[in-house]
């Protein structure tokens, strides 16, 4: 049986942490608000239900991958096949075993079956994963599989994959996918929400290189823009290992004009006023004497690229960006030239500046990338703002 799960809460928060599909529920049901529920699971040995996961209204896509959220509740022994087709006879697909074994490991398998149901197994991976699975709260993670072969699974609220291997030889994509059991009753929770954090964003995941056209977009267009008497503010969104990289500025073309960017990477956030060649519509190389920007990538020291322009901040943010959950935050800009960033969730800003000499307008933005594969989240709702209070409970108040 197929069914959407809903979840009814009766509460009033004055204060509260932004949800998200990463964030470790005190009720583990929380977790699968939104999912679609399974429960008339077949067999090991029975004819699956192969799902079209083109079918889902909720698939992560980067350049490189596709990810689900799914949920298990059970004593032990998960199964999940994906594969090509919806009658994979004949053909190979991946089969994860979730805590099997009596709840002590996880394994992967390329599996092919023919119409009789005999089917033979390669082993992939195998890991010692114990007590992962439970028979009265869901186990819910992120299915990530790779167009190269990898794959990984990872734990809500957790940064690294608890499961994965790759077969670079032989990738399956997970165009139809299908869950069964083995030896206990099990309920799938499947189609789930896969961040809340970026539900009514928009995604920009053609990322142009550094030194490419960037496209700039217009602020004023986008339908969540927070103005007080001396600032604008947006949401934006990053995905990816390190080295994610915004610019704003006054126009959308922005030759011979300055613009300012935004450097997250793994170990520093570095911002600069940067000038374009108007001719070659690049960004200025340095000739002699000028600023030599040094970041931190992933713990090797690099000389990443040298400008004729002066850093405005560098700072340390190590850990900020993650190839697997978004990292949110908003980016606010003063007339006086102050530039906050404030992570979801938090109080302080975690990277100020202020460029009181030349201030830049946020009339548009743009992203890229350096040498690293990222997508974007952008004209986010600002319904939730940095240190977790509800503006719109706000707005709806009133001063006696």
């Amino acid at each position: 049986m197929i069914a959407f799960v809903p979840l009814a809460i009766l509460a009033i928060v004055l204060s509260a942490n932004p949800g998200t599909a990463n964030t470790l529920h005190s009720n583990p049901f929380d977790a699968i608000k939104g999912c679609l529920q399974f429960d008339d699971v077949p067999g090991y040995n029975d004819t699956p239900t192969y799902i079209a996961t083109n079918t889902f209204r909720n698939v992560g896509r980067t350049s490189s991958s596709r990810y689900f959220r799914i949920g298990i509740m059970g004593k032990n022994d998960g199964h999940i096949r994906f594969g090509r087709s919806a009658f994979p006879f004949d053909e190979a697909v991946v089969e994860l075993v979730i805590s099997g074994w009596g709840n002590t490991q996880s394994v992967a398998r390329r599996q092919t079956r023919r119409r009789n149901q005999s089917f033979t197994n390669v082993l992939l991976k195998e890991a010692s994963t114990p007590r992962l699975l439970h028979k009265s709260r869901p186990l819910v993670f992120q299915l990530e599989v790779f167009d190269n072969g990898r794959v990984q699974l990872t734990k809500d609220g957790e940064r690294r994959p608890f499961f994965e291997y790759s077969d670079s030889e032989n990738a399956i994509p997970p165009d139809y996918m299908a869950f069964v059991k083995w030896d206990v009753d099990l309920v799938y929770f499947y189609d789930c929400p896969l961040n809340d954090a970026v539900r009514g964003c928009l995604q920009y995941d053609t990322v142009p290189g550094y030194n490419e056209t960037l496209e700039y977009f217009a602020t004023d267009n986008f339908r969540h823009v927070g103005r007080t008497h001396n600032s604008k503010y947006i949401r934006v969104g990053m995905v990816g290992p390190t080295d994610g990289i915004i610019r704003f500025g006054k126009s959308r073309f922005p030759y011979g004009e300055s613009v300012s960017e935004i450097f997250p990477s793994d170990g520093s956030t570095a911002l600069l006023r940067l000038a374009v060649d108007p001719k070659t519509k690049k960004f200025l190389q340095q000739h002699g004497g000028n600023v030599l920007l040094r970041v931190q990538l992933n713990g090797r020291r690099v000389e990443s690229f040298e400008y004729v322009n002066t850093p405005l901040k560098i700072q340390l943010t190590p850990n900020v960006l993650s190839k697997t959950r978004p990292m949110m935050f908003r980016l606010e800009v003063f007339d006086n030239g102050n530039v906050l960033l404030t992570k979801d969730g938090e109080k302080r800003p975690f990277l100020e500046f202020n460029d009181n000499r030349q201030r830049l307008d946020l009339d548009y933005i743009a992203f890229t990338k350096w040498n690293h594969e990222l997508f974007y989240y952008y004209d986010c709702p600002l319904d939730t703002d940095a240190n977790g209070v509800d503006d719109t409970v706000l707005l709806k108040c009133s001063l006696a």
